[in-house]
């Protein structure tokens, strides 16, 4: 039963490597799942609810960097005070 485990798994795992070396190019992609005459322009047009969504996606986006910007000026101005501690006390 232990080895039908291992097999299991090594199928598994060459499975999941052969499909995951797959290559997949843009224009590819969009040539196979779009018919020829699709119009990204039109399609928002008439489904404006998925541009508002990637909007809205976009914003968290940035409100998050600026949230980590904010952390990681506090961790640098909070660096300086630490060295100039150190140097302080490395005169003395």
């Amino acid at each position: 039963m232990k080895n039908h485990f291992k097999y299991l798994m090594l199928l598994a795992v060459a499975a999941l490597t052969a499909c995951s070396s797959m290559e997949v190019n843009e224009a590819e992609s969009v040539e196979e799942n779009f018919p020829a005459d699709f119009v990204a322009a039109e399609y928002l047009e008439l489904h404006p609810a998925n541009d508002e969504a990637d909007m809205e996606a976009a914003v968290n986006v940035v409100y998050a960097l600026e949230d980590q910007l904010k952390e990681l000026r506090r961790q640098l101005q909070e660096l300086k005070g630490t060295v100039k501690l150190q140097f302080l006390f490395s005169l003395s």
